[in-house]
């Protein structure tokens, strides 16, 4: 069942709560992407300049509406150099700069992987510049990734060859049952169609193959405290907000829900100050100041995200 709602000459209540955004080609309304719920069973949460996150009062799902259409999304977002190495406040501005501070925190993933399975093919989903795969294939796993940008995969094409691809699982056409684990950090609400997904995940996996996945959590006392000035609010690319909860029923016809945790991420003063300064500016300025001041500028802390890592195992 299609989570698109059909125009009517009466706008709908999200329609009269965002009334700035066009009926144009690149935006639609929708309903809830997990259960397939009406629009009208949705609750306003946060209300943005183009659009609102709201939560589904069937499944819980806080997801957002109107959204970009996909096929936008990837050409004008995710398909550009500036997503993974400028500050147009898309992407993560960072990566190309802060590759060993990145590293650690995957360092942190792969050990968490390899409490479930710590050998074999792994794949990571939306892999960027691959840094992940570079430390999984220091423990010894063979890892492949995909992501949607040309210009990442472009410039690790030489290190890693066929096992970097651009493109979707769509386009992939990778064999069943190919993989033993799969991997997805920041990844899953980016995703229009959560339980669609995952079954493709499990099309590819092998039997009893695992799939982890870090992805903002919206229970998170984070959120909680910051509202609306969450760096998770992420428009127009996070498209659903998940929960244990939520993400459990995402996955529940396909997998097992085998161990989740809220995870941090290593950070430096610079990219701590930014955040900082996001949320007060005078906080960030003050925080680089004194780290500046006690020598401590070029220290790195793991740092609470307000993120969900979730770990899940294919069904027989």
């Amino acid at each position: 069942m299609s989570n698109l709602q059909t125009a009517t000459s009466e706008p709908s209540f999200l329609q009269q709560t965002n009334p700035q955004v066009p009926e144009g080609e690149k935006w639609e309304f929708c309903g809830c992407p997990l259960c397939g719920a009406s629009e009208k069973n949705a609750e306003v949460r946060h209300v943005f300049e183009l659009s609102s996150y709201v939560r589904c009062q069937d499944c819980n799902l806080v997801y957002l509406s109107p959204r970009m259409k996909e096929s936008f999304l990837f050409a004008e977002v995710y398909d550009t150099p500036t997503y993974y190495g400028g500050d147009e406040g898309h992407g993560y501005e960072t990566y190309e700069e802060e590759v060993h501070i990145y590293k650690k925190t995957f360092e942190d993933r792969v050990r968490v992987l390899r409490r479930f399975k710590n050998s074999g093919r792994v794949l990571d989903i939306g892999c960027g510049p691959g840094l992940f795969m570079d430390v999984a294939d220091s423990h010894g796993f063979e890892a492949h990734g995909i992501d949607v940008s040309n210009y990442v995969v472009n410039k690790r094409k030489p290190e890693f060859g066929d096992r970097i691809v651009c493109g979707t699982l769509d386009t992939a056409n990778y064999p069943a049952g190919y993989f033993d684990a799969i991997t997805m950090f920041d990844l899953i609400e980016h995703i229009y169609q959560p339980e669609e997904f995952a079954a493709q995940l499990s099309e590819i996996l092998a039997p009893g193959g695992i799939v982890m996945a870090a992805t903002p959590n919206y229970d998170s006392w984070m959120r909680k405290i910051l509202g609306k000035k969450t760096v998770s609010f992420k428009i127009p690319e996070h498209v659903c907000y998940f929960t244990r909860e939520t993400i459990a029923l995402a996955f529940k016809d396909k997998f097992k829900l085998l161990h989740t945790e809220n995870i941090g991420q290593h950070c430096s003063v610079d990219f701590l100050s930014r955040r900082l300064s996001d949320i007060a500016p005078i906080v960030g300025s003050s925080f680089k100041s004194a780290a500046g001041v006690f020598g401590l500028k070029n220290k790195t802390w793991n740092v609470p995200s307000g993120s969900l890592l979730a770990v899940f195992q294919k069904c027989p």
